[in-house]
C-alpha cells in the first residue's frame, strides 16, 4: 500500500512539474515578446495625444468661434426681418426648419438665438405700437392747436424741429475706390481663412479616427495582460499544489501513516527534504512574481487611457469639430 502512495506523489509531482514548466516557458516567452510590443503601443499612444493635442490647439487659434458668432448673429438680424411685421405666435422649434443651420453651431444654441429674434421682433412690435399711438396723439395735439391759432403756427414748429436734428458728416466716409479695395482683400483673406478651417476639419475627423482604433487596440492589450496575469497565478498555484506538496511526503517509509496537521508540516519544514522545498519554492515563486510584475506594468497609465478616450471623440478635440459633424456628417 505505502508504495502506490510513493507512486502516486510520484507521479503527481512529475505531470504536475511537466505542465507548470511548459507554461512557465511559454507564459515567460509571451511576457518579454508582450514588451516589445507595448513599447511600440506607448510611443504610438503618445504620438497620437500629441498629434491630438496639437489639432485642439490649433482649433483654438482658427477663429471657428468668431464665424459661429457671425452666423449665429446673422441667423437672428435675418430672422428677425423676416417675422418682425408677423404674428409672433409660435415657439422657437418652429422657426428651426425656415432657418439655415450654422454649420459650427449646436441646435441649441440655434434656438436661443431664434428665441432671441423672437423676442427683438416682439419688442420692435411693442415700439411701433407706441410710436402709432404717439403719432396719433400728435396728430389730434397738432388739430387742436390749429383749430386755436392756425395752420401757420403749426408749419413754423415743424420747421422749428427739423433745425434742432444734427447734420450728418460725410467728411469721414471713405472713397470707393478704396472701399472696394478693402472688400476685395478682406473676401480673399475669408476664403484663406475658410480653406484652413476646413483642412483643420479633415485632419481632426481623421485624427478621430485613428483614436478609435488605437484605443481598440489598447483595450485588446489590456485583456491579454491580465489574462498572463491570471495564468501565472494558476502556474503558481498548480507548483505549490501539484509539485511541492506531493514531494513532501516521498519518500513514504513502510508503515507510515499520512497526516495532515502543523505539526507534520513544521516536522516536515525543519528537515534536510524540507530545507531543498522551501528553497526551490522561493525560487520559483521569486521568479513567477518577478515576470508577474513586469507583466502589470504593460499597461497603459489612466491618464494616458482617459486622454485617448477623451480624443477618440470629436468634442475632445473641439466642440465646434462635434457640431460639425452632427450637422455635416
Amino acid at each position: 500500500m505505502m508504495a502506490d502512495w510513493n507512486v502516486f506523489f510520484s507521479t503527481v509531482s512529475q505531470t504536475c512539474g511537466a505542465v507548470v514548466g511548459i507554461f512557465s516557458a511559454f507564459l515567460i516567452t509571451k511576457i518579454i515578446a508582450d514588451q516589445a510590443d507595448f513599447s511600440k503601443l506607448k510611443d504610438k499612444v503618445s504620438d497620437m495625444i500629441g498629434k491630438s493635442d496639437y489639432l485642439k490647439a490649433n482649433f483654438e487659434k482658427a477663429g471657428f468661434e468668431g464665424v459661429n458668432n457671425s452666423e449665429l448673429k446673422d441667423l437672428s438680424d435675418n430672422l428677425y426681418e423676416a417675422i418682425k411685421k408677423e404674428k409672433l405666435e409660435k415657439d422657437p422649434s418652429h422657426y428651426l426648419q425656415f432657418v439655415e443651420q450654422p454649420i459650427y453651431a449646436s441646435k441649441a444654441s440655434v434656438v436661443e438665438h431664434i428665441q432671441t429674434a423672437i423676442n427683438r421682433a416682439k419688442k420692435y412690435q411693442r415700439e411701433q405700437e407706441l410710436k402709432k399711438l404717439e403719432e396719433e396723439r400728435k396728430a389730434e395735439a397738432d388739430r387742436l392747436i390749429e383749430k386755436a391759432l392756425g395752420k401757420s403756427h403749426i408749419n413754423n414748429m415743424r420747421l422749428w424741429e427739423r433745425l434742432q436734428k444734427p447734420s450728418i458728416d460725410h467728411s469721414d466716409i471713405p472713397s470707393f475706390i478704396a472701399e472696394r479695395n478693402y472688400l476685395a482683400s478682406a473676401s480673399i483673406n475669408r476664403k484663406n481663412d475658410d480653406d484652413k478651417r476646413e483642412q483643420l476639419i479633415v485632419d481632426a475627423n481623421h485624427q478621430v479616427s485613428l483614436n478609435k482604433k488605437l484605443l481598440s487596440e489598447t483595450q485588446g492589450s489590456d485583456v491579454a495582460q491580465k489574462l498572463v496575469s491570471h495564468s501565472l497565478s494558476i502556474v503558481l498555484l498548480l507548483f505549490y499544489i501539484g509539485v511541492i506538496y506531493p514531494l513532501s511526503f516521498l519518500p513514504l517509509q513502510p508503515n507510515t501513516e499520512i497526516t495532515l496537521s502543523i505539526s507534520a508540516f513544521f516536522d516536515i519544514l525543519f528537515s534536510l527534504k524540507g530545507v531543498l522545498l522551501a528553497l526551490l519554492t522561493i525560487s520559483f515563486s521569486f521568479l513567477i512574481i518577478t515576470f508577474w510584475r513586469v507583466n502589470k506594468r504593460l499597461k497603459l497609465t489612466k491618464a494616458e487611457i482617459d486622454e485617448l478616450i477623451e480624443f477618440s471623440k470629436p468634442e475632445g478635440i473641439s466642440t465646434f469639430l462635434k457640431n460639425y459633424c452632427d450637422n455635416k456628417c
